[in-house]
């Protein structure tokens, strides 16, 4: 699956080379027989290639008794089984909503359809719509929000974000967002929203844990828990904050930023979404001493990059030579993505 995947990317990514010469409605044609292959491909996946289907699918066969999941898995579950047993039919039924949720979003927040179908599939196909199913519908929701969290229409922002907690819990962690702005950068702003990122490094390093010395019932207390786990081995997860992904991300986030004012000619939802982003990057460093926490909410936040890395397309002239250049960095990150599968490496480990 990883290697259809490796395919699947480069093709697009030829495609996306020669966008700008292809009419529109030919391009959402040439859209549609992507999305299929995404959505079958990801609905009968082989259980257990990657980390948590194997776990998917004994939740879905023994639904009336799993744990953890939400009522909304439940729900599903309890419909679905009306006609399979089949795990794949959990597995389709939540690679079909996500996968035309966010090409629906992105066909909303860009000009451009096959630059961010190649940065999609490079890392959020793979932890989404093959891994974290439940926060691929929620991710999907979370961007449909942002243009109407841009222009005001803060209720039915309100109303799809609650529905994507309804998928996915953690979504409750992205209601800060209806308090953002998206007025245009201007220097002053600009200047604060840089020096978020190298704030939350230093709060890393102090080893400031805020949210351990707030004390909020039930909440406090279960922090303090997961604290003791981490500290005492327990917690599987470990926290790098200068792992080569994390800086590739800063890397990407100050380079749009340098390109504020191009880019937002181009993305009139730049400002918004380089605020989910910059949130995204600088929690993974606020939150280290929970690295569950830590990882949940940098890569629900950070899903806006599926739309802002393809924003590198109007940093560049000619074209071509910044989608190239983009290419070759999705490409480095695709492996990333393709780590969510038992056994694979890094195609440079090969």
């Amino acid at each position: 699956m990883p290697y259809i995947i490796i395919i699947l990317f480069f093709i697009v990514a030829i495609l996306a080379l020669l966008e700008d010469k292809i009419p529109h409605k030919q391009v959402v044609m040439v859209v549609f027989p992507f999305a299929t292959i995404m959505i079958l491909l990801s609905g009968f996946r082989e259980v257990g290639i990657d980390y948590d289907s194997a776990n998917y699918a004994s939740a879905y066969r023994d639904y009336e008794i799993a744990e953890g999941v939400d009522v909304s898995f439940l729900i599903i579950s309890s419909f679905l089984h009306l006609f399979s047993d089949d795990a794949h039919a959990i597995f389709l039924f939540y690679a079909l909503l996500g996968v035309s949720l966010k090409l629906f979003a992105i066909k909303r927040l860009s000009h451009s359809y096959l630059v961010p179908l190649m940065v999609y599939l490079c890392y959020y196909y793979e932890m989404h719509e093959c891994m974290q199913i439940r926060s691929g519908i929620l991710g999907g929701l979370y961007l449909l929000a942002i243009p109407y969290i841009a222009k005001g229409e803060k209720r039915i922002a309100l109303m799809l974000l609650l529905l994507g907690s309804f998928f996915h819990i953690s979504g409750l962690v992205l209601l800060p967002i209806l308090f953002l702005g998206n007025k245009e950068f201007d220097k002053k702003s600009k200047a604060i929203w840089c020096l978020v990122i190298p704030f939350s490094y230093i709060v890393h390093f102090v080893g400031v844990h805020f949210l351990l010395s707030v004390n909020i019932p039930y909440i406090g207390d279960k922090l303090e828990i997961y604290q003791r786990l981490h500290e005492s081995g327990h917690s599987e997860l470990g926290i790098n904050v200068f792992s080569p992904l994390l800086l590739m991300n800063v890397l990407m986030f100050y380079y749009l930023m340098y390109f504020s004012q191009t880019v937002n000619n181009e993305n009139k939802y730049f400002p918004l979404m380089m605020k989910c982003y910059a949130i995204g990057i600088s929690s993974y460093m606020f939150f280290s001493f929970l690295p569950v926490l830590s990882s949940r909410i940098n890569i629900l936040y950070d899903t806006v990059s599926i739309v802002l890395f393809s924003n590198v397309a109007y940093t560049v002239k000619p074209r071509w030579a910044s989608v190239l250049a983009l290419m070759v960095f999705c490409f480095l990150y695709l492996n990333y993505g393709l780590k969510c599968f038992e056994g694979f490496v890094f195609l440079w480990e090969v």
